[in-house]
């Protein structure tokens, strides 16, 4: 038993005198092999965000009727031929299909045509 332990004393010893003889290349190597990994791993993750779909935003429904291309809530004042309330452009919550839109150059002009100011709007 005693001399299975002195052996092991002895090869530990050994190789601790080679690490410290040999630490400036193993610091290299380490070095080499962590960048070489962190390069890796970069390549990786840029690849998968080729691979991703980009995010797409949708925005209010387009009139293309008058020609325009702006979301109609920034047309001007609009309101709906079925209905009864108009929107103006600061207001959200316009669901109105392209067919059935009526833009009002002013409030003024909405209210003698009938339209009462949208609650969302107040």
């Amino acid at each position: 038993m005693g001399f299975i332990i002195s052996y092991w004393r002895e090869k530990i010893k050994i190789w601790l005198f080679w690490l410290k003889s040999n630490e400036l290349e193993l610091s290299i190597v380490l070095i080499i092999i962590l960048t070489s990994t962190f390069s890796y791993g970069l390549g990786r993750l840029s690849k998968i965000k080729e691979l991703r779909e980009p995010i797409t935003i949708e925005n209010a429904p387009l009139i293309t009727q008058s020609g325009s291309e702006l979301p109609i809530t920034q047309q001007g004042i609009i309101a709906s031929k079925k209905g009864t309330k108009y929107y103006l452009p600061q207001c959200y919550g316009a669901t109105i299909k392209p067919e059935n839109i009526i833009i009002f150059r002013t409030a003024a002009e909405a209210q003698k045509a009938g339209y009462q100011l949208a609650a969302a709007c107040k």
